[in-house]
């Protein structure tokens, strides 16, 4: 239970940076990007399909192609 909520924080510090960086990158814009459950789904699920093509990719090179 306690690797599973270090896990769980980790991942959370993560999917918030990934979202800074790329409101800082793209622009702020909470309808294309929300800052919710639902976005967030999002954003995680964008990070999967880029990571599931090539594991070995650098985590800032995955984010990059997050369009």
């Amino acid at each position: 239970k306690k690797a599973r909520t270090a896990a769980q924080d980790h991942t959370y510090v993560f999917v918030m940076w990934v979202h800074g960086y790329l409101n800082g990158r793209d622009g702020i814009n909470f309808k294309s990007r929300p800052l919710n459950q639902a976005g967030i789904t999002q954003l995680v699920g964008d990070i999967y399909e880029i990571c599931k093509v090539d594991e070995g990719k650098l985590f800032l090179d995955a984010i990059r192609d997050i369009r």
